[in-house]
């Protein structure tokens, strides 16, 4: 008889972020003490691909720039830079990079805000 091996929910759905830490963030921080096991997979799963994207467009703009290592405005400059993570990103100042002015976008997108 194989003996049955304890499995985390990460290594179950093939991430590498914690999906059991995410889900006590989930329970501890949200209105609703109950959610589902799959909203903190799906949660983590997006998490983990957010990551990643920043992190190589971070390396891409970092090897550009003729440096070794990844400094926040490198960060700031690759989500910029991406129409996709520019979206998702679009109100966020990072901190320790350099600012970047979305005032003019607001004001072209008042009717968001309302």
């Amino acid at each position: 008889m194989p003996i049955s091996r304890r499995m985390s929910k990460s290594k179950k759905a093939g991430l590498l972020f914690p999906v059991s830490r995410v889900k006590a963030m989930l329970k501890n921080k949200t209105i609703l003490p109950r959610t589902s096991k799959y909203a903190a997979v799906y949660l983590t799963a997006i998490l983990e691909y957010f990551g990643t994207e920043i992190v190589k467009a971070a390396l891409e703009e970092t090897r550009k720039n003729m440096s070794q290592r990844i400094n926040p405005s490198h960060v700031n400059s690759a989500v910029r830079k991406d129409p996709r993570l520019a979206q998702q990103f679009q109100m966020i100042v990072l901190p320790q990079s350099s600012f970047v002015n979305f005032t003019e976008n607001c004001a072209m997108n008042d009717s968001a805000f309302m």
